[in-house]
């Protein structure tokens, strides 16, 4: 079921647009819907934490716009509560697997935010498809509970945004410095 959320809708609508009308969409983005969105995830070895290197393959893929899929994959990872972390495990996902998964649902989510300020759909979604396409392997119930805690996330990840002078979103195509920052890397 696709999460639409009252306000958080007309904010994201708001935000959108306003970035539709900045931003024009062209052809070079650092997600590529051509490609499968896993690959273009950096295939680091250590995913014990998500790290800004998930989510560029080359120095062309340091966007804004992959930024705000770095940022948006930790914020779904702060999102889920410990206990429903605990379900997960349960159900074979380590932390490495879950990251990976948070990792992979950032990257289909822009493609979704991509769509939406292409207007080729109405609003912005998230969908029981992405949540179930990133975490494999679960049953519906604990879909749903994901679904809710993907969709705070994204609500926390927007307030952010609004006020934020980087526009990732807006600036989408731009070199992001922020990923030759050390201080986001682990040591």
């Amino acid at each position: 079921m696709p999460y639409y959320g009252g306000l958080t809708q007309c904010c994201l609508e708001a935000f959108l647009c306003v970035v539709g009308q900045r931003a024009a969409i062209g052809p070079r983005f650092g997600y590529h819907p051509q490609q499968e969105p896993w690959n273009m995830v950096n295939l680091n070895p250590d995913d014990s934490k998500i790290q800004p290197c998930h989510f560029y393959s080359s120095p062309a893929d340091k966007t804004k716009f992959n930024w705000f899929a770095f940022e948006l994959a930790c914020e779904i990872e702060r999102a889920v509560p410990f206990r429903l972390k605990k379900r997960l495990a349960k159900n074979g996902y380590t932390q490495q697997t879950f990251n990976q998964s948070c990792i992979r649902l950032a990257v289909l989510l822009q493609g979704v935010a991509l769509r939406k300020l292409s207007n080729e759909i109405p609003r912005m979604e998230i969908s029981h498809a992405e949540v179930e396409s990133a975490f494999p392997r679960l049953n519906d119930k604990i879909i749903n509970q994901l679904l809710d805690c993907v969709a705070n996330a994204w609500e926390n990840l927007l307030s952010i945004c609004v006020s934020c002078p980087c526009a990732c979103v807006s600036n989408k195509e731009a070199y992001c410095p922020m990923f030759d920052d050390p201080s986001y890397y682990n040591s």
